[in-house]
């Protein structure tokens, strides 16, 4: 094999607590994440000289991109000869919260290590994750799961259901560091009961899940305040019969909870005419699959 073509899928925060900051000056999570039907496409081909990767519009190519990251670390630990021509296809927004680039980066890893023949397990493979992002070891394995320290402490949540819902990108994007460095500044911002969002969505009752999700993310206020544009988007998955909105990650993607699938559709007719990206997506079992 010489060539392997991925689906990186989307990641969702249900639920996002920011618990403190550690001695290494990251910022403590207890968070639930999840896996969505929203894909970047990535193909690896075989080569034998250095690693490539395509440059792509606001994403760029070489060392800044964590693609070509992942591919150079795993090669320089492992002592790899040969190198690789990586080709993105983007389908999730940058700046947004979804882990785009950890998805890309999760691929090249899961991708590589069958490719270049490395036979490396889970674990191994969550230990090379653990050093491109805190966002790369989920999205190696996907799925709903409950995620801690800065990420990398991954616990199944099992049971639940298949939920459906609207992603919509505000215009602008946000960078991380610049989110927590207004969540510091907030100074106090009311817990998540990330506790009682993981009961709920085990139960699989979307009346308790959308009661949960009042409030889900302790980032959502200092984005609000970066972003006035949050809040908007907000209001127009709340008129457009979402039973929760909320914000994923650090933003600027926001989320809205629909009963079914045929309330999403309805809800994506009226919203079509809005200046933003909307995607209809529901809940995945798995971060990667092979095209």
């Amino acid at each position: 094999m010489d060539t392997l073509i991925l689906r990186a899928a989307a990641k969702i925060n249900w639920a996002l607590d920011v618990k403190g900051l550690r001695a290494d000056k990251y910022h403590a999570l207890d968070m639930i994440m999840d896996s969505v039907s929203l894909y970047d496409e990535v193909t690896l081909a075989l080569t034998n000289g250095p690693i490539e990767v395509g440059d792509i519009a606001g994403v760029g190519a070489g060392a800044q991109n964590l693609a070509w990251r992942a591919a150079a670390l795993l090669k320089r630990l492992y002592g790899v000869t040969r190198g690789v021509r990586i080709g993105l296809k983007k389908a999730i927004p940058m700046g947004a919260g979804l882990g785009g680039g950890s998805a890309d980066a999760a691929a090249v890893l899961a991708g590589l290590n069958r490719l270049w023949q490395l036979d490396l397990d889970q674990a191994q493979l969550a230990e090379v994750a653990c050093q491109l992002g805190a966002d790369v070891p989920f999205c190696l394995r996907g799925g709903r799961m409950r995620a801690q320290g800065i990420g990398e402490r991954l616990t199944r949540v099992e049971g639940g259901a298949v939920y459906q819902l609207i992603i919509a990108k505000a215009l602008p994007s946000l960078a991380t560091p610049d989110v927590f460095r207004a969540y510091d500044a907030i100074g106090k911002v009311p817990p998540v009961d990330v506790d009682r969002i993981e009961r709920a969505l085990v139960s699989g009752d979307a009346a308790a899940v959308a009661a949960a999700l009042a409030h889900a993310n302790a980032l959502q206020m200092p984005a609000c305040a970066l972003e006035a544009s949050i809040p908007e988007v907000m209001a127009m998955l709340d008129g457009s019969g979402a039973r929760a909105v909320w914000m994923t990650g650090s933003g600027s993607a926001v989320l809205g909870l629909y009963a079914d699938a045929a309330c999403q559709q309805a809800a994506m007719e009226r919203l079509r005419r809005q200046v933003c990206a909307l995607f209809a997506v529901h809940t995945v079992p798995r971060a990667i699959e092979i095209a």
